[in-house]
Order: C-alpha cells, then structure tokens, then sequence
C-alpha cells in the first residue's frame, strides 16, 4: 500500500528544507494530481540537481518564492 503524500512530505522535509535557496515545502497539486511543492528563493535559488525530481512516489515541482515569515497571534 503506497504511503500518503503527508507521509511522504513528513519522512523528507528537514531534508529538503536544508538545501540552500529553499524556503519551504507544502502539499500541493500540479494538472489535478497530488505533487511536493518546494519553495525556492529566485534569488538564492537550490543549486543545479539539488532538488529530487520524485519523493516516495511523488513528483517534486519547485515554485519561485520569497522568504517566509511566521506571523503573530491576531
């Protein structure tokens, strides 16, 4: 029984995250189909191949973002 995406995210992303020019990663959808979303800073973006094109199954797609930040309670 194949695992779920959120499974699959769970088991890679202080991986991911430690690659530089990567901002964040999240759950997403690309053509009606489950995908990784990584996050990369355009400027500062991952190296070359630094990125897996599929994780546990599921394709990874990079999508050009600035930096986070966490915001405060409302």
């Amino acid at each position: 029984m194949p695992i779920s995406i959120r499974t699959a995210l769970r088991r890679h992303v202080e991986r991911l995250l430690a690659i530089p020019g990567v901002a964040g990663v999240a759950v997403s959808e690309r053509d009606g189909r489950p995908c990784i979303a990584v996050y990369v800073d355009p400027a500062a973006g991952p190296p070359p191949g630094a990125l897996p094109a599929m994780l546990e199954g599921y394709p990874v797609v990079s999508e050009a973002a600035g930096r986070f930040r966490a915001l405060g309670p409302d």
